[in-house]
């Protein structure tokens, strides 16, 4: 099993401010202002643009036409192809009749809403843009259905369908048809035109409010982390590559096993040695202690997976998750000139300390779903009947380090790979500064000065002319 418990560790104070009731009050009196004093009359303006009215019905008469003009194009490629193969197609022909009328049914209830629509348009006095685009859309509409139509009509109509093979590939302008040339979800008309299902289909998709794309993240349950180097394997995770010996600087590594592979010292895609990686590392004196501690002491870990951003933007960011602190640390380590690697493992994390790295949560359900939902294969492991650690994927480094006797701080010959976490740490929580009492605000107050300052009418449900200064003073 690729695993190991880590350590306790120095603690980082963070100060992580909770939020006071009197920060909300101060957030919803700014807002209110703002949304008064200086949106009122941006939104009434746009109200008296954007406001139409659409009926259900015309949502219902539109989603169901696209869905009709996609199925008869099916039908018609069916009914190519059948043809093609000599077989009967009375029953398709049948279908396009009834799918036809349908259309048409269908149609006349669109153009009445796209009238209405027209109508409100003009009613309102919306800018001449907006009728013109209006009137551009409808009328390219009324053509593309004409012409599907009148193709459609050339099926059905008994007096005018083709018997042959050849009557049917004149009709759809083709001199030769196979099977294969037969199947797809198109058709062309006498024309040349062709008709996809795509042309019909939608582009709003039906609105579910509880499947949107800014849901909160669910924990994968499935999710669990990799125990062996089999299953590493198998996901596509291979170790270091074959050693390649070579001469690299100054600092001595060739007696370390893999060390001196030029792959350690390269570039990546998420590995940059930019001038501002140089400048950071030049700043930390190309030390591997300093680089490992600026980096844990200075980027926080977020609960997320793979690698989200370079380590140039870790850098700028001053935070990333585990791959991208990884990322950044290797970087800084190669251009001191210090080989370095990504090591991907299986970790055992006890629960107190995932609960607080996590970022101070209560609970480690609470803790484990939250990093679940962002990617991460976890588990909890039970031991005595109760849940003591956390098995999580993750990702560190490893460097190449002169680590007998100084333990890294007089970096000459390289004599081990040093397991490097900058990611991992535990936080402090403080308490946020009470700062009504500091500053001897009071609230209710202040809050009623600035009602008082304003018109507000309850019955027609406006407010208008509060004073500003009084919160900026």
């Amino acid at each position: 099993m690729n695993t190991h418990t880590l350590e306790p560790t120095t603690p980082l104070i963070t100060s992580m401010k909770s939020a006071q009731l009197f920060m909300r009050i101060i957030a919803f009196v700014v807002i209110f202002a703002h949304t008064t004093v200086i949106g009122a009359p941006t939104i009434d303006a746009l109200r008296s643009e954007i406001n139409r009215e659409s009926s259900d019905s015309q949502q219902d008469a539109e989603t169901e036409l696209s869905a009709t003009f996609v199925t008869t194009i099916e039908k018609l490629a069916l009914l190519k192809q059948l043809r093609v193969e000599g077989k009967d197609t009375d029953a398709v022909l049948g279908e396009l009749s009834t799918l036809k009328s349908k259309i048409e049914e269908l149609n006349t209830t669109v153009l009445e809403n796209f009238a209405k629509v027209e109508a409100d348009i003009k009613a309102k006095q919306l800018p001449a843009v907006i009728l013109k685009r209006h009137t551009d859309m409808v009328n390219h509409y009324t053509t593309e259905q004409q012409a599907f139509l009148s193709m459609l009509t050339k099926e059905t109509d008994t007096g005018l369908i083709a018997s042959t093979i050849r009557g049917f590939n004149n009709l759809i302008g083709n001199n030769e048809v196979t099977p294969d040339d037969a199947a797809g979800n198109s058709v062309t008309d006498d024309k040349g035109k062709t008709f996809s299902t795509d042309d019909f289909k939608r582009s709003q998709q039906e609105f579910d409010p509880d499947n949107l794309p800014t849901k909160a993240l669910q924990p994968d349950k499935n999710n669990k982390p990799k125990e062996t180097k089999q299953k590493f394997i198998q996901s596509g995770l291979r170790s270091s590559p074959q050693i390649k010996l070579a001469a690299l600087g100054d600092f001595t590594f060739n007696n370390l096993e893999e060390a001196a592979n030029p792959l350690y010292l390269a570039e990546s895609d998420e590995i940059q040695l930019s001038q501002e990686i140089k400048d950071k590392a030049a700043e930390l004196n190309y030390d591997p202690v300093k680089i490992y501690h600026w980096v844990r002491n200075n980027i926080e870990w977020l609960p997320s997976w793979g690698a989200i951003q370079d380590a140039e933007l870790t850098l700028e960011a001053k935070r990333g998750n585990a791959m991208d602190i990884a990322s950044l640390t290797i970087s800084l380590l190669r251009a001191s000139g210090i080989p370095a690697r990504y090591v991907h493992g299986t970790i055992d994390v006890p629960v107190e300390k995932f609960k607080n790295w996590a970022g101070g949560f209560s609970t480690y359900e609470a803790a484990g779903n939250y990093a679940s939902s962002a990617g991460i294969p976890i588990t909890s492991i039970i031991s005595g009947g109760q849940v003591k650690t956390m098995r999580m994927e993750h990702v560190w480094v490893e460097a190449a380090i002169d680590f007998q006797p100084s333990r890294g701080a007089k970096n000459k010959d390289a004599d081990t790979w040093v397991q490097l976490d900058p990611s991992f740490k535990q936080y402090e929580y403080q308490e946020g500064l009470d700062v009504v009492a500091i500053s001897g605000l009071d609230m209710d107050k202040l809050a009623q000065d600035f009602v008082n300052s304003g018109t507000v009418n309850e019955a027609e449900g406006w407010a208008t002319g509060f004073d500003s200064t009084i919160l900026q003073n």
